[in-house]
């Protein structure tokens, strides 16, 4: 909750685009430096190392997906762009959990598979929202 709240107090400074980047890519950094090296380990402090950071950062692009379909569509489109925007986000949601499951179980039982998938699709996410707001800026540099 404290990063959904304290984080989009930042998007105006700088960018929500950059900001929702900045918080995906530190997640992936969180997951492959804190979590997946303490995989078996049973690390308590380091679990809720991860935890913590790990919840602070998305809640940022939680709390900032809808200023972003907010910050391109037009005052009429941000009603169904928001609409596809968490349809997008349950399919997600739905297939997650089971993939990650089965992931556990191939693993033996060990997390690292669900840890890769988890810190690549983060650093993917950035990726594709890197590419999304070059569609937005254009040739034009500025905070976005």
């Amino acid at each position: 909750i404290p990063g959904r709240i304290l984080l989009p107090f930042l998007a105006p400074k700088l960018g929500t685009f950059n900001l929702t980047i900045l918080t995906m890519l530190l997640n992936s950094l969180t997951t492959f430096t804190i979590w997946l090296p303490s995989n078996n380990h049973h690390n308590l402090p380091t679990i809720i190392i991860f935890t913590l950071l790990y919840g602070f950062f998305s809640g940022a692009y939680i709390a900032l997906a809808p200023m972003l379909v907010a910050q391109i569509s037009k005052i009429q489109q941000i009603g169904v762009r928001s609409g596809v925007l968490f349809f997008l986000v349950s399919l997600a949601a739905l297939t997650g959990a089971p993939a990650g499951g089965v992931l556990i179980g191939r693993g033996g039982g060990g997390f690292a598979g669900l840890q890769i998938l988890v810190g690549v699709c983060m650093g993917v996410a950035a990726g594709i929202m890197g590419v999304a707001r070059g569609f937005v800026l254009g040739e034009k540099v500025r905070r976005v």
